[in-house]
């Protein structure tokens, strides 16, 4: 099974749809440690909206990792950085890993664009 595939379970999409949620309100997130951060304008974080985000937690985190790791992924193509001799075999199979877990990082998707603060 694929990670693209994965990402496509329920929690995940659930996921989305609260960090939708959250960047339409203007909320903004940051990751401390194990701790996800929401900033937001008043009273848009209800108790019911805390308690969503406490529940998706972990599928957040891999949401908004997916997410800057495809665009690391796309600015490093288009940056097409000089890499020293003895870690170009790193890069490259590095560079395949992560391509292998997100797919195609110039591909159409879906996800919310949510930036960390």
């Amino acid at each position: 099974m694929r990670m693209t595939d994965v990402m496509q379970a329920k929690p995940f999409r659930e996921a989305a749809q609260l960090l939708a949620t959250l960047a339409q309100a203007g909320c903004r997130l940051r990751i401390e440690g194990d701790r996800l951060l929401v900033y937001g304008p008043r009273r848009v974080l209800t108790g019911e909206l805390c308690e969503a985000i406490h529940r998706h937690k972990m599928a957040i985190f891999a949401l908004l990792l997916r997410h800057t790791l495809v665009r690391l992924l796309r600015v490093l193509d288009m940056a097409q950085p000089d890499i020293p001799v003895g870690v170009q075999e790193d890069f490259a199979e590095a560079w395949l890993a992560a391509v292998q877990l997100v797919g195609d990082p110039w591909a159409e998707d879906d996800e919310p664009d949510v930036r960390l603060a």
